[in-house]
């Protein structure tokens, strides 16, 4: 997480989150799992509206970045 007080520069910022990044999409790969459909649009713009659509969908897209931030693999 971004500390102002932190002696890390934002390079090193940067390169621990491009670190964590690569290990949770190696992991996601390795899983076997389906993985979720990135859009070309955000939101705002109607990116995942298929999703926002379907009952629970909102609930769902919410859990799963709660799940994903509070990972012990985002850490």
């Amino acid at each position: 997480m971004w500390n102002p007080l932190s002696k890390l520069t934002l390079k090193d910022h940067g390169r621990i989150a491009r670190q964590t990044h690569e290990r949770w999409l190696a992991k996601a790969l390795r899983s076997g799992k389906p993985s979720t459909r990135i859009p070309t649009r955000e939101t705002r713009l109607g990116g995942f509206d298929h999703l926002m659509r379907t009952p629970g969908g909102r609930m769902w897209a919410d859990k799963w970045w709660s799940d994903t931030f509070n990972s012990p693999e985002s850490d």
